[in-house]
């Protein structure tokens, strides 16, 4: 017999079980976020006009997968903000999709435009979690095309008149970006969310095991 440290009475621990359970939340999230942004992205007027609002309700519908998901699972017997941590932890992971898609649309189609600084204004620095130094927001005109922004640290502060690539979505779908497409930035938002993913269902799979999984991979590890 094994002692079931976290019971959840008429809910034997199942790896299938509680596997689906953890990766529905994220599932969720990314066939809602993916489904709204392709359609703001890359839709057509037609499209947008008639699925734009209403693939908006996805979202709703995917955060009513993620509770049930929890109150379906033995991790409801969690006491703290475990139970919410780890499902939150793979929405996160699933809406770094949405970036892929923001950058893909700009790929495809963005154009390289010059701006120059127009405006600078000073931050001062701010202390406790989530910190930072000086800091110098940089307003950019880019002539027929949106304003944009650059924030830099102090002490890499730009002059007014510099000249600043920034690249426009000439749809105006997708915010502008400063400095340019990142060549690499799908790969590395994509690897996020996968890792964000993984380790949300690895803990939520040991946290609602009740020692038989554990056992078996402190088994395998055995000589």
């Amino acid at each position: 017999m094994h002692a079931d440290p976290h019971p959840n009475p008429g809910r034997p621990f199942s790896v299938g079980r509680e596997l689906a359970l953890a990766a529905l939340g994220p599932a969720a999230v990314l066939v809602a976020v993916m489904t709204s942004r392709w359609i703001e992205y890359f839709g057509s007027e037609a499209v947008r006009d008639r699925w734009l609002e209403p693939s908006y309700l996805l979202l709703l519908l995917a955060a009513v997968a993620v509770v049930a998901s929890v109150l379906l699972s033995r991790i409801r017997a969690r006491r703290g903000l475990f139970r919410v941590v780890v499902p939150l932890i793979g929405a996160f992971g699933a809406f770094c999709f949405s970036v892929v898609l923001g950058d893909a649309a700009l790929h495809q189609r963005g154009v390289e435009v010059t701006c120059h600084v127009e405006t600078v204004h000073h931050i001062a620095a701010t202390t406790g979690r989530g910190g930072h130094g000086p800091q110098t927001s940089h307003g950019l005109d880019c002539g027929a095309w949106p304003f944009a922004s650059l924030k830099t640290a102090r002490d890499a502060e730009l002059a007014i008149g510099s000249p600043v690539q920034v690249t426009h979505d000439p749809l105006e779908r997708v915010d502008p970006a400063v400095g340019g497409v990142d060549a690499n930035g799908e790969l590395i938002w994509s690897g996020v969310g996968t890792a964000a993913i993984a380790v949300s269902v690895a803990a939520w799979l040991l946290a609602a095991d009740d020692g038989r999984l554990r056992n078996r991979i402190l088994r395998r590890r055995e000589p």
